[in-house]
């Protein structure tokens, strides 16, 4: 897996506020039904492209991190550009709209 695992705010920070692309799930340990299916998309367009890069963050060990972005629901996928602009956001199970939201990445 290419997923790299974000364990504090400092390493969220310093994530979105690059000049890559970052995308960052939002999941939790026990959400395993819902959030599975869109780490798999991540992990396998983690594989194919090294413009983007992949991140999770457990929102119940990193409270802080899933407060300062508001998160209400897993899993939620947030793509960011451009030290820290938000490009792009996927709420829930929606494996297409991931993908389709991957693929446009690719463009920037």
């Amino acid at each position: 897996m290419c997923i790299t695992q974000i364990v504090s705010i400092d390493e969220f920070t310093n994530a979105v506020g690059s000049d890559d692309i970052s995308v960052i799930g939002f999941t939790a340990d026990w959400c395993d039904g819902p959030c599975k299916p869109i780490l798999q998309v991540c992990d396998e367009y983690s594989s194919k492209n090294c413009k983007i890069n992949f991140y999770q963050v457990d929102v119940d060990k990193q409270l802080e991190v899933a407060g300062s972005v508001g998160i209400m629901t897993i899993p939620t996928t947030i793509a960011y550009h451009a030290k820290g602009r938000k490009v792009g956001e996927v709420f829930g199970n929606n494996v297409g709209r991931l993908k389709l939201m991957l693929e446009n990445l690719k463009k920037l």
